[in-house]
Formats: structure tokens, sequence, C-alpha cells
């Protein structure tokens, strides 16, 4: 007796899915951003605490915030607004308007850590 076919999955024209897709493309490849589209995605999240935030997820964050203050800091400079360092404005600006995406992402990539943390004591 031999096994029931096993159902393949067809679209309009009668191949099955995995034909349709690009030679470079496979079905369990995953969608993720990449480079600023990690930074979108954590802006997209503006105020969500819960969940988890992936590893690259929170360092892209970090490292194009980091970029983009210094941008700000040399066009403050470059222009002249701000004399001193002291009296820098828009990257101020920028990092009030950035703490809370920041701290939702930080919660929800040390969430992992801190459950880590409350099982072992």
């Amino acid at each position: 007796m031999s096994p029931p076919p096993i159902p393949v999955e067809r679209n309009t024209q009668g191949k099955s899915t995995a034909e349709n897709l690009p030679s470079n493309q496979s079905k369990n490849e995953h969608n993720s951003p990449s480079g600023f589209g990690w930074y979108i995605a954590v802006l997209k999240k503006y105020a969500v605490f819960s969940g988890r935030a992936q590893r690259t997820e929170y360092w892209m964050f970090v490292l194009f915030n980091t970029i983009i203050v210094f941008v700000l800091g040399f066009i403050e400079g470059f222009i002249g607004i701000a004399p001193e360092v002291d009296d820098s404005i828009l990257p101020t600006i920028y990092q009030f308007a950035m703490f809370i995406p920041l701290t939702a992402v930080g919660i929800r990539r040390m969430r992992l850590k801190v459950l880590l943390a409350i099982m072992i004591v």
C-alpha cells in the first residue's frame, strides 16, 4: 500500500507556488529590513513596550541615532547656529524626540535578559 500523495498548492496557472518564486529567493527566506529599514521599523513601533526586539533591530537603531546626532551637530556647527558645544540645539531636540522610541526598543531588547535574571533568582 503506497502513501497518499502530498497535496501541492497551485495557483491559477496550475504551477506550484515554489515554481513561481525567483531563483534567488526560497520559501523560508524572511523579508527582514536591512540598514535604515531597521530604524524605520523601530519608529513604526514608537511606543510599543511589549514583545521582543532582535539584536540587529536594537543596535541598528542605536547606530543610526548616533549617526544622525553627529550629522545634526556638524550641520549646526557648519551653519553657525551654535558657536559652542554647550549651545547645540538640533541634536538636543532630536534626542528628546527619540527618547520614547529608544526606551521602548531598549526595554523590548532587554526583556529576555530580565526574564532570565528573574528565573535564576
